[in-house]
């Protein structure tokens, strides 16, 4: 969560969480590690993003997909877009991690328990929320506080648009390319990848509450009749 010192900052700060391996498989299928310190220079991205984005901008206003409100007209956006490319874009690259362990434990945190955890949720009251965060530039615990409604928005921009996946896979890591991650982690000295057994729904409630038995033998039910039971 971006988080801000002010009950009543509306800072919108839209980022994404990318896991991007340091090489890749050449032609020969040998693995390859960039000659720079970092994988893509910064200058070069960020002018890539700028006019990426702007494009799309121009393109979403042009055809109507994007609604600005106000009663600006047309050129006033058209002309904004141009200012905005006139501009250096700030695009923080930094050196690769030397293990990915910590990384992917990272974005798996932050995918399975979103984006605020309970835990830094401190007080509620006279309309107003406490809770702690990390500041990225002290690397310090820190507390803050916004109003009930402000918290509500902040949570829900964390939340991915309806019919939106919240997770995408690309290169060696997507599902049709498990080969060549193999062949990329049998380079590296790694083990491959085997995909886990499905897990069964008898499995997956047995962690959460001991499963029904019938009177008679005592032996597991797997009805779905037994489970309805045990839920309710």
């Amino acid at each position: 969560m971006s988080s801000t010192g002010h009950p009543n900052c509306r800072r919108t700060h839209p980022h994404l969480h990318c896991l991007i391996a340091d090489g890749g498989l050449d032609e020969a299928g040998s693995w390859r590690k960039p000659k720079r310190a970092r994988f893509l220079p910064a200058r070069v991205m960020a002018q890539q993003v700028r006019g990426k984005l702007l494009a799309r901008l121009r393109q979403a206003l042009l055809s109507g997909q994007l609604r600005l409100p106000g009663s600006d007209g047309m050129q006033h956006w058209q002309n904004l877009c141009n200012k905005l490319g006139r501009i250096n874009w700030v695009v923080h690259c930094c050196k690769p991690y030397e293990h990915g362990h910590g990384v992917a434990k990272y974005l798996a945190r932050y995918v399975s328990g979103g984006a605020f955890q309970n835990s830094q949720l401190l007080r509620v009251g006279k309309g107003n929320v406490w809770f702690g965060y990390r500041n990225h530039r002290t690397q310090q615990r820190e507390t803050t506080y916004c109003t009930v409604n402000e918290f509500i928005r902040r949570l829900l921009l964390h939340l991915p648009a309806p019919g939106k996946p919240m997770l995408r896979y690309y290169g060696l890591y997507h599902g049709s390319c498990l080969p060549l991650l193999n062949r990329a982690r049998e380079h590296l000295g790694q083990a491959v990848v085997i995909k886990p057994p499905a897990l069964d729904w008898l499995t997956f409630i047995s962690k959460f509450a001991e499963l029904p038995r019938c009177s008679q033998c005592d032996s597991i039910l797997q009805s779905a009749v037994a489970l309805k039971k045990m839920v309710h």
